[in-house]
């Protein structure tokens, strides 16, 4: 099982920890969680060149705060200037930033990324 949830101004960590803690092991025996910190969108932006090869622009500066819907406009407000249709919401872009990303650079720059990816790749490695 995997699981996301976003540290909502939480460390990764503190908020991964919360979230195995919960995870009943004799139900769920191998689960992987990710904690995006502080919220999703932040890992839109991890790897600016596969950003700007999506989106057609380059990421804005991170600003490094934890403030309700702040990554969320700042993605919103970037693939508009961008000249992108939003059908849904600015994350239907995800799917392909993610395909795109490098995630071992993508994991140096959001240290939660870089965690849960290794995560992932360790549970897939028990797997094989």
């Amino acid at each position: 099982m995997v699981l996301v949830i976003d540290g909502n101004c939480e460390d990764w960590g503190t908020a991964r920890k919360a979230l195995s803690e919960a995870v009943e092991d004799y139900v769920f025996p191998r689960s992987e969680v990710g904690c995006p910190e502080p919220h999703v969108e932040r890992w839109c932006f991890a790897d600016p060149e596969s950003f700007n090869d999506v989106i057609g622009a380059a990421p804005p500066s991170d600003p490094g705060k934890c403030e309700r819907f702040l990554y969320k406009n700042l993605l919103r407000r970037t693939i508009l200037e961008a000249g992108q249709p939003i059908l849904t919401t600015e994350m239907e872009f995800a799917p392909d930033l993610v395909e795109r990303m490098n995630l071992y650079k993508a994991g140096k720059n959001q240290r939660s990324l870089g965690h849960f990816v290794e995560g992932l790749r360790s549970a897939f490695r028990l797997l094989s």
